[in-house]
């Protein structure tokens, strides 16, 4: 397999796994917000205990997560550094520009969720 379709595939796992995160943390904000509704409507507890329990596990998945971001990051990120500056058919691609632009979508959420 070239250079060029592994890092497309790769770029595609990436983009998966970014795709997952958002996903992740969307679901974790509406539980959140169920839960908060129940509690303030007095809904039964076994009800919110559920939810609660799926909140929990929504949650757990964020840094799996970002973790798969990273693994899926730093494949990619060595693919992109195999393709030599000779190559400029590859360099010049769309493939390699799309490449690039979730290399650094994805730096950007890595950055942002750094534990302190």
């Amino acid at each position: 397999m070239t250079n060029i379709n592994k890092i497309r595939i790769q770029t595609g796992v990436l983009t998966r796994a970014m795709k997952d995160l958002a996903s992740y943390e969307k679901e974790a904000t509406q539980l959140r917000n169920q839960v908060v509704k129940m509690v303030e409507e007095e809904k039964e507890q076994h009800d919110i205990n559920m939810r609660q329990q799926c909140l929990e596990e929504t949650t757990q998945m964020i840094p799996e997560s970002l973790k798969r971001i990273e693994k899926a990051y730093n494949e990619l990120s060595t693919l992109v550094e195999g393709v030599s500056d000779d190559d400029a058919d590859s360099r010049g691609s769309e493939i390699f520009s799309k490449a690039m632009d979730v290399l650094a979508e994805a730096q950007t959420i890595l950055t942002e969720r750094q534990p302190n």
